[in-house]
């Protein structure tokens, strides 16, 4: 990327500036309905990345267990390894949720038509499947078959003629892939990615075109080493 992002810490305030191709720059902020159609996109964007980036550490973790078996999936021992699977897995469902979710200013909710058309319309049934374990398991839950819950009695076989006997509760919520399902959703994915980059693109010449002389130099006059951007709340301390 030929621009980069710094940000930092000025008198308690987050600050950002940018540089470009390593050299420092000044920077002004568009405004306007379509630099907010821009940002609109980017926000899906940044959202797929993050998606992408979980899968693939998914996809590292399952590796180790398939061993050129597509079928095999995370076995109940390998306590480590499903806690990484469930704690990527539910955080790229989450990502990839709110992006046709209802969202507040400044972000879209996005139709499954405008990725999964023509082309795309494969992937519906993909889609559609992980909207529904994100509804029904990852941030609610809809029970069975996400959710089980058994109380268990072990006790001897009935040859030993033993009296041991012992009671206790299982619980099942956890979702595993085999190493073809984690692929398919890289793949789609990746797909939307494209998607949304090309429309960004054409946004982006869009705005750029549009500028007049004048408008480029009223916004270098405007411009500014670094600037203030809202930080993320602070949890209340103990």
């Amino acid at each position: 990327m030929r621009q980069k992002i710094i940000r930092s810490v000025v008198d308690g305030k987050v600050c950002v500036a940018y540089t470009f191709d390593g050299m420092p720059t000044v920077h002004a902020e568009l405004t306007g309905p379509s630099a907010d159609l821009v940002c609109k996109y980017q926000f899906a964007i940044k959202e797929l990345e993050l998606v992408a980036r979980y899968m693939r550490k998914i996809e590292r973790v399952v590796e180790r267990y398939s061993a050129g078996n597509q079928n095999l999936v995370l076995i109940d021992d390998a306590l480590e390894d499903r806690a990484d699977f469930q704690a990527y897995f539910s955080t790229a469902t989450i990502c990839y949720g709110k992006i046709f979710s209802k969202v507040g200013a400044g972000r879209r909710q996005y139709l499954p038509k405008f990725f999964f058309s023509g082309d795309g319309s494969k992937y519906m049934p993909l889609h559609e499947w992980w909207m529904k374990v994100r509804h029904e398991c990852i941030a609610h839950s809809a029970g069975e078959p996400y959710d089980r819950g058994r109380v268990i009695i072990l006790s001897e076989p009935p040859y030993t003629g033993g009296s041991w006997w012992w009671v206790f509760p299982h619980v099942q919520y956890s979702i595993f892939l085999n190493i073809k399902e984690v692929r398919s959703l890289i793949g789609m994915v990746e797909y939307m990615f494209s998607i949304l980059k090309a429309e960004q693109e054409k946004q982006l010449k869009d705005v750029a075109s549009k500028l007049t002389p004048a408008e480029r130099a009223e916004y270098r006059r405007k411009s500014v080493y670094s600037s203030h951007i809202d930080a993320f709340p602070s949890p209340p301390l103990i």
